[in-house]
């Protein structure tokens, strides 16, 4: 992706360049705010422990809603970083306000992150085809669960809806997983282990964060394999193993279904196929289950 600032000359450029079945020019991006520890997630409401502030956009709302309907007037495919429930809102009413001038299409724009959503958001994503872009581990990354900054600057009133990713699922939003590498590691089996828990390495908080929130394993394997090769416009080549489909396949060193949920985080890849042919395989001891 490259950035949507306005200049549509480059993204015109790169569409052409990256079209192969490996390489693909996927779209823009731009991030609408920061993050909720450093009062800088734009929010709907002021922050718990500061008032004063709500958090503001990055960009002024005019020139990124002016960027976003050029482009999608263009066919590009849009993802906005939103963190805030404020930069979420603002993110589904510029692509409300892009179908209503440009039309509706299948574009595949995408809100990535998503730390908390306003209740009366929630059904936008799958009224208006937007993709929901989550990587669990971002629970993680904001520290500690237990006194951590991050819930006294939402409050008890928002904390039900931080990483709402079992809300919008069961309300109809498209998925897709990703780890948001490198800010935080490249590791899915530890991403498909903290949507499924919800903890802390430690264990923490007993029950997991916002236990509603929880997901099934299979439902967060198919958010990190369907959810994004639909993401990509390659659900028909990718995603699930399926005749007609590329042969790109990883076999693990255990079945994710038959092991206690605390192994997921240590189960290690033996076999790497891509395209039909093995691209990686581990030479040590002990065979594929």
């Amino acid at each position: 992706m490259t950035a949507l600032n306005g200049d549509l000359e480059r993204p015109k450029m790169l569409r052409e360049k990256f079209k192969s079945d490996k390489l693909m020019f996927s779209g823009l991006k731009q991030f609408l705010d920061g993050v909720p520890t450093t009062y800088t997630a734009y929010l709907v409401d002021p922050y718990s422990d500061r008032p004063d502030t709500q958090g503001d956009t990055l960009i002024p709302i005019d020139r990124v809603k002016e960027w976003a309907l050029d482009a999608d007037n263009e066919g590009f495919r849009i993802r906005f970083h939103a963190c805030g429930d404020g930069a979420v809102r603002l993110g589904l009413d510029i692509f409300e306000e892009a179908q209503k001038a440009n039309g509706v299409r299948d574009s595949r724009h995408t809100i990535e992150h998503i730390e908390v959503i306003h209740p009366e958001d929630i059904d936008r994503f799958s009224e208006l085809g937007i993709i929901a872009s989550m990587q669990p581990e971002h629970m993680a990354a904001a520290e500690k669960f237990k006194d951590n900054d991050y819930l006294v600057r939402l409050g008890k009133k928002r904390e039900h809806l931080t990483w709402p990713i079992r809300t919008l699922q069961d309300r109809g939003a498209r998925m897709a997983f990703g780890t948001d590498f490198p800010v935080v590691g490249l590791e899915p089996m530890t991403e498909i282990y903290r949507a499924v828990t919800r903890v802390h390495n430690d264990g923490n908080p007993a029950g997991g964060w916002n236990p509603n929130e929880k997901i099934t394993l299979a439902e967060a394997l198919r958010n990190y394999t369907l959810g994004s090769a639909y993401g990509g416009f390659c659900e028909n080549e990718l995603g699930t193993l399926e005749k007609g489909k590329l042969a790109d396949v990883i076999v693990l060193d255990r079945n994710l279904f038959d092991v206690p949920v605390e192994e997921i985080r240590e189960t290690k890849v033996k076999l790497t196929v891509m395209d039909g042919k093995v691209v990686f395989e581990d030479e040590g001891k002990g065979k594929p289950n």
